[in-house]
């Protein structure tokens, strides 16, 4: 998959496919962008604050390992925080 919600290094490209699916206008992505880097950080604090406990997890279990929660949750966060920026306009002509 492109993006993976334990992988935060992919999140952009979750956040490029958000701002084109509903042809986010300028203020919109500049939005969605500064969400993006403000979660990055997050992520970013959690990662070195942890990063003793997550290392050795291996890649196939850290979709679901417990290590990883905080990274998933925000990346919920990015989603549901993006999902508040189309209008009802956006909304009805979302591109697949």
């Amino acid at each position: 998959p492109k993006c993976v919600p334990h992988d935060p290094r992919t999140w952009f490209t979750y956040v490029l496919e958000f701002e084109q699916r509903f042809g986010l206008d300028a203020g919109q992505k500049s939005t969605a962008e500064s969400i993006h880097g403000e979660l990055m950080e997050r992520a970013g604090d959690y990662s070195k604050i942890h990063r003793d406990k997550l290392r050795p997890v291996p890649m196939a279990e850290r979709a679901t390992h417990a290590a990883y929660e905080p990274i998933r949750a925000l990346f919920t966060e990015l989603q549901a925080r993006l999902d508040a920026l189309p209008t009802t306009v956006q909304r009805a002509t979302e591109k697949p």
